[in-house]
């Protein structure tokens, strides 16, 4: 794996990208209600998407905000994503990202785990990390608070819950150093 951030950037030509039938505007609508986004926290940052698909939310960056870097992962290849990857092994360098978002990514709980440790190694100091959408009171979400509750105590991350438009949660992480 190449340790250059931009040897993840995919060609944007719309010849070299496979149909999606999700628009990036669409793609980018339901990230900013599921992940609870805004143009001040995207401006100008290098972000992770995690999960990505299709990359369709980094196309939608790519031609809105110019100085904003979004790299697309996922397990699953597809040649629209910047690079096939686990969440659980992440190959960049720590503090590479000021964002880690991830959206509708099914985890179990070892992988979770895994994960918030790989996200909080290639984050930046105060960078976030945005998990959603999450229903509260399920395994998953329970586990979740546990393991971020444990983190908190020792004073590595702060945490705020926000309830979505759809009574769902993005949990928000801010790592401290």
């Amino acid at each position: 794996m190449s340790e250059n951030l931009e040897d993840y950037y995919p060609p944007t030509d719309p010849d070299e990208m496979s149909y999606d039938p999700e628009s990036p505007e669409d793609a980018f609508s339901r990230y900013k209600r599921g992940l609870s986004l805004n143009e001040e926290l995207l401006a100008g940052k290098k972000i992770l998407d995690v999960g990505s698909q299709n990359r369709n939310f980094a196309k939608y960056i790519d031609g809105r905000y110019p100085n904003t870097k979004v790299v697309s992962i996922d397990k699953i290849f597809n040649q629209n994503i910047s690079a096939q990857m686990s969440t659980e092994n992440i190959a960049f360098q720590p503090e590479s990202f000021d964002i880690v978002l991830a959206h509708g990514i099914p985890w179990d709980t070892e992988e979770l785990k895994k994960s918030i440790s790989e996200f909080l190694n290639i984050l930046c100091p105060l960078g976030e990390i945005r998990i959603g959408t999450l229903w509260s009171n399920t395994p998953q979400w329970l586990e979740l608070q546990t393991l971020l509750s444990n983190l908190k105590s020792q004073g590595l991350i702060e945490v705020e819950d926000i309830e979505t438009e759809e009574k769902q949660y993005c949990v928000v992480i801010k790592k401290l150093s």
